[in-house]
């Protein structure tokens, strides 16, 4: 997990971004101290503070250093809710932003994007042209196109997540989400994210999905 620390240095120059003032200001504080908490359970294994600050990163790299707003906005909130259910924890994470980005007298336009990058996230695809969609949904799949020993890491995070299922249960599970996201023509959807990422991204699920069928 990354140092939290890092995390609020990157909430709190998001703030300043924002323009948030006075009591919205003091607002804005708690409520990075609650997004802190929310990725710091002790359910939290690989989607925790540390994947947060990853993503930020990875979208940093992909954006450049004018990184929209709401592709940061999204990037805290995404797996912001994180009960292991799919679907439900991204809508539900939405829901919460749409909820307390409000509260912050934000623009309701920024709100609505920010939520609906959050969204986009069941299903990992975003409309044609989005490029700001398509570097967000890139940088939070990154980890999948790190070396094998990242990944590897990665992959026991998640499976720590997953502990009330038992080994075969999971590795059924596992292998369906490998082949669904390796059935598809391409993972990353930008063009600099697919050049960065893809190759390894494919190496690593198939030596995994290869691993799993020999347990």
């Amino acid at each position: 997990m990354a140092n939290p620390e890092r995390a609020r240095s990157r909430w709190a120059a998001l703030t300043i971004r924002l323009g948030v003032r006075g009591d919205a200001a003091t607002a804005a504080q708690a409520l990075g101290e609650q997004l802190i908490d929310a990725y710091t359970g002790p359910r939290r294994h690989h989607h925790d503070i540390g994947h947060v600050v990853e993503v930020l990163d990875a979208v940093d790299s992909l954006l450049g250093p004018s990184v929209p707003v709401e592709a940061e906005l999204a990037t805290w909130f995404h797996d912001a809710v994180y009960e292991g259910r799919a679907g439900d924890d991204e809508r539900a994470s939405a829901l919460w932003a749409r909820e307390v980005l409000g509260e912050l007298g934000l623009d309701p336009a920024l709100v609505e994007r920010t939520a609906g990058l959050v969204e986009a996230t069941v299903n990992h695809s975003c409309g044609p042209g989005d490029d700001i969609g398509e570097a967000f949904l890139d940088a939070d799949l990154s980890v999948l196109g790190t070396d094998p020993v990242r990944y590897d890491t990665y992959v026991s995070a998640v499976r720590r997540e997953y502990g009330h299922l038992d080994d075969q249960t999971w590795r059924t599970g596992r292998a369906n989400v490998l082949t669904a996201l390796l059935d598809r023509p391409r993972l990353f959807l930008s063009e600099a994210g697919r050049a960065r990422w893809e190759d390894q991204a494919r190496a690593n699920m198939t030596r995994e999905r290869r691993r799993l069928k020999a347990q």
